[in-house]
């Protein structure tokens, strides 16, 4: 089974209205006029008064016929919608997954290779305060990219490998300062083999992903208004209220 990767999509009265603007409001424009046709044409059904111009089978037939062509409009609409969710994540997925060394070029990559197992080995076999000297150590020039790539890589096994005793329930050799020492190390690390192109790369497709989102939710909506159903809800809550008095 594939793990989906962990998006945080902001939601609420201080989100932003993805269908304000772009492509989401585009799209959310043609639902719209697909559903102001819909209703011009279900008002047709009925009389000046509100009644139905025709018998009740008669009119539930012709009512749903002109939903159902609302429908044939939006459903290439959220289709569209799954599409873009589905070439998002995946981008997020590509990126929460890249290797730093896949941005090294060919002199950068040959020093990496020449640096591997000295850094590996050190990483792996040095007491804990010397690696935390040396991160800092490597960190305090950052100007050798190989040699960030390979301390972030080994020096990550190094703290997967102590979470991993501290989960199989094995004494810590860390202190609590050694711990966040450790993770600040690894997080400044991180930032500095990055692409710094990431994040925004990361924030437009979550964008994507709320866009695609809401305007499936909006579609949904629509289309309850549409063939009654919102009203439906309304009226059994109602009901529901009145019955409390």
């Amino acid at each position: 089974m594939t793990t989906q990767p962990s998006i945080d999509i902001p939601y609420g009265p201080a989100a932003p209205d993805y269908l304000a603007q772009g492509v989401g409001k585009q799209r959310a424009e043609q639902v719209n006029t697909a559903a102001a046709r819909t209703e011009a044409d279900l008002a047709k059904l009925l009389r000046p008064d509100g009644t139905p111009v025709w018998g009740p089978a008669e009119h539930t037939e012709r009512a749903a016929a002109l939903v159902a062509s609302f429908d044939q409009a939006a459903q290439a609409l959220y289709e569209q919608a799954e599409r873009d969710e589905a070439a998002a994540r995946a981008t997020i997925t590509a990126l929460d997954g890249a290797d730093p060394l896949d941005r090294l070029d060919a002199a950068e990559l040959a020093r990496a290779n020449s640096l591997r197992a000295f850094i590996a080995e050190e990483a792996a076999d040095v007491p804990l305060t010397q690696l935390l000297t040396r991160l800092r150590a490597v960190l305090a020039t950052a100007t050798d990219r190989a040699a960030l790539v390979l301390w972030q890589r080994y020096a990550g096994k190094r703290w997967d490998t102590l979470m991993q005793a501290d989960r199989d329930g094995q004494r810590s050799p860390m202190t609590l300062a050694e711990h966040r020492e450790f993770r600040s190390l690894l997080d400044q690390l991180s930032a500095a083999v990055a692409d710094p192109s990431q994040h925004a790369k990361r924030d437009a497709a979550i964008t994507t992903i709320a866009t695609a989102r809401a305007l499936q939710q909006h579609i949904t909506r629509t289309r309850a208004r549409l063939d009654g159903t919102e009203a439906q809800r309304r009226e059994a809550h109602a009901r529901y209220v009145r019955g409390l008095f």
